[in-house]
């Protein structure tokens, strides 16, 4: 069986860094990935879908110390459904559980420079 995620997107908030019970460092962010189509009548089109995803560890650590709001990720991993009941009603949470990342931006900085920025991987 098969169970991969391949996405390139921007991050729509800061990340969120927590750890656990045992001191396991768990980051979780959203990030949006856009799709550009255009329509039988030749209308450009963009849909866009909001992916929560889930970073343990020390790739957790270096997401929540270098990436924030706006930034350009590219993410691999696997998708992770998790069911909950809520007021007697079943409810479904899917999200991606990273097993490895790449900063796709450029340095922020006043230089103006080509290079693309460099941030040690976890």
């Amino acid at each position: 069986m098969l169970n991969k995620v391949m996405l390139i997107g921007r991050l729509v908030a800061d990340v969120e860094l927590r750890y656990t019970q045992s001191n396991s460092p768990v980051a979780q962010f959203r990030m949006a990935c856009s799709n550009k189509y255009k329509t039988k009548d030749g209308q450009l089109n963009e849909d866009t879908l909001f992916v929560s995803c889930t970073a343990w560890g020390s790739k957790g650590e270096t997401l929540n110390k270098y990436a924030h709001k706006g930034s350009l990720l590219y993410v691999e991993g696997k998708l992770s459904i998790k069911k909950y009941e809520q007021d007697g009603i079943d409810k479904w949470f899917t999200t991606v559980k990273v097993d490895d990342f790449k900063f796709l931006g450029k340095k922020e900085d006043t230089e103006t420079t080509d290079e693309p920025e460099e941030i040690p991987f976890a």
